[in-house]
């Protein structure tokens, strides 16, 4: 009988090093064909959840079920070669003694058609013409596709990428990204991805998992957890912000330097911190809902990001420029807050 595909399941996953907790109660499900992003900073334990599932460090507590089968639990672990699971690292990884072809072939030993496959998987990551090479003489997106053509090769049920883009200049990056996750998705793959990249995670993923100090702070779509932080971490992990020290004025009313929003969460003469990304608040000339000085203008394409003090008391904050000509350091513009992309939460105490 033919296995039901019903993707990767971590349930409870605890770890220690030590003393230190680095993995605690962590749940997650990722269904076939779906790419599940865990995010955090370094050390927040998001490598370790993939080398339990991958069976490269030993399950302390908790179960990791892979199409309902349970392939890892205290006292029973199924070794790394029988989980069906494949895995992309940073350095790749491939055997320098073998021509492309022979890597991406490699787990195909039993396999009629293995060269056949090999290099059809090779011809779907546009690296075909490699195929005789060896893997000194590949560039990084060369060796990256071909990684990631040996990993798909056995048709694993479930994928392990963590950071496969890291050594990939930002051209590149986007061009293996893309394909990468045509392969991923075309295949029904079950994927779990680590990165610290939150734009990378933002293009990539279908759900993200936000991690910090071996705990899930918030699981979402992307653009429900952008747009939805489930907690200030979760906030500043994912963008970059201008803090503005606010107060409650009364119920429904927040004061932030010069600008005034809604906040009917919080308790009238509580301080709070406003964060404001550099997309909610627009600079241009002539009058706005308060008067800045333009401290420094970077032109970053898409937009032009604008540094400047706001309000009589003159508050750093950054935001983006939207009028046709571009300001200059020492001009007086018009500033304007757009209030659905602004977060308030308590004061962050030192």
């Amino acid at each position: 009988m033919a296995t039901v595909s019903t993707g990767l399941e971590l349930r409870d996953l605890s770890h220690r090093f030590a003393e230190r907790m680095v993995v605690d109660h962590l749940n997650l499900s990722i269904a076939p064909g779906e790419i599940c992003c865990l995010l955090g900073p370094s050390g927040c334990g998001k490598t370790t959840t993939l080398r339990i599932v991958a069976g490269l460090e030993s399950i302390q507590s908790g179960t990791v079920s892979l199409d309902g089968e349970v392939i890892a639990s205290p006292g029973h672990e199924l070794p790394p070669e029988r989980r069906r699971i494949g895995m992309v690292f940073p350095d790749y990884a491939l055997f320098p003694p073998l021509p492309v072809q022979e890597n991406v072939a490699f787990g195909l030993q039993r396999q009629r058609d293995r060269e056949a496959r090999a290099l059809g998987l090779l011809q779907r990551l546009h690296v075909d013409h490699l195929a005789s090479q060896f893997p000194h003489r590949l560039s990084g997106g060369e060796q990256q596709r071909v990684a990631l053509a040996r990993a798909l090769a056995p048709e694993p049920r479930a994928m392990l990428l963590d950071e496969p883009f890291a050594n990939l200049d930002a051209r590149l990056r986007a061009e293996v990204r893309d394909d990468t996750l045509a392969m991923l998705q075309g295949q029904g793959t079950a994927t779990l991805m680590v990165t610290h990249d939150p734009a990378e995670a933002l293009r990539m993923a279908d759900r993200l998992a936000i991690m910090q100090n071996g705990k899930l702070e918030q699981i979402g779509p992307p653009d429900e957890v952008f747009s939805h932080p489930a907690n200030r971490f979760c906030a500043e992990f994912l963008s970059e912000f201008s803090v503005l020290e606010g107060q409650c004025e009364a119920a429904g009313e927040v004061v932030a330097g010069p600008f005034r929003l809604s906040a009917t969460a919080e308790t009238p003469g509580s301080r709070l911190d406003v964060l404001v990304r550099p997309e909610a608040l627009c600079f241009r000339a002539g009058p706005g809902e308060a008067g800045a000085k333009v401290v420094r203008v970077r032109n970053l394409g898409p937009m032009i990001l604008i540094d400047d003090k706001v309000g009589p008391e003159e508050v750093p904050v950054r935001g983006h420029w939207g009028d046709a000509r571009r300001p200059r350091a020492g001009d007086l513009v018009g500033a304007t807050l757009v209030p659905e992309k602004v977060f308030v939460f308590a004061r962050k105490t030192p």
